[in-house]
């Protein structure tokens, strides 16, 4: 018999002479995406619902064994390197859908941290998302200010509230 996966000679009823082409073979893109389309039900949306293991977090679990001995990744993770390559350095992997257990290529985007975290709706990604304060003035230009703790400010907001504090302290005094 010979190897699957480089041609050299394996033991018989053995399909691969080593466990290093054996993890090698299965990390192909084909075998990837064969692997993957087992495990999805797609919906109407167009997402790809992951139906095989999901971690507590509503993400998808997939076993695969890569340079650094890691067996177990995130589902997307895997649908992005079988369908569109290896992940940049540095990237993480967006849902365009929102979907945690979507696995389809098409609804997976490498973005940097700090822009997967933007475009959720996390706490800080719904402020970083506002344009206007409260009282409906822009959050822009001049009229921004950004506090020692990183906080965006209103600047009319704030000489409207020191205008009053002087008004009350005059009246009070």
């Amino acid at each position: 018999m010979t190897c699957k996966f480089c041609g050299a000679a394996a033991r018989v009823s053995r399909q691969f002479c080593s466990l290093r082409c054996h993890h090698a073979f299965r990390r192909t893109p084909a075998a990837l995406q064969a692997r993957i389309l087992k495990h999805v039900k797609p919906n109407a949306s167009g997402c790809w619902i992951w139906t095989s293991a999901l971690r507590r977090t509503g993400y998808g679990s997939a076993g695969i064994a890569d340079g650094s001995g890691k067996t177990k990744m995130n589902a997307h993770r895997v649908s992005y390197i079988a369908f569109k390559g290896e992940v940049p350095q540095g990237l993480h992997i967006d849902h365009l859908c929102r979907v945690r257990a979507c696995v389809n290529p098409d609804h997976l985007e490498a973005v940097t941290p700090a822009e997967n975290n933007r475009r959720g709706n996390s706490f800080s990604a719904v402020n970083i998302q506002k344009t206007h304060c409260l009282r409906g003035h822009e959050l822009a230009g001049g009229n921004l200010r950004i506090d020692l703790r990183g906080k965006r400010v209103c600047r009319a907001c704030l000489r409207e509230w020191a205008q009053k504090q002087i008004g009350t302290n005059e009246v009070s005094a």
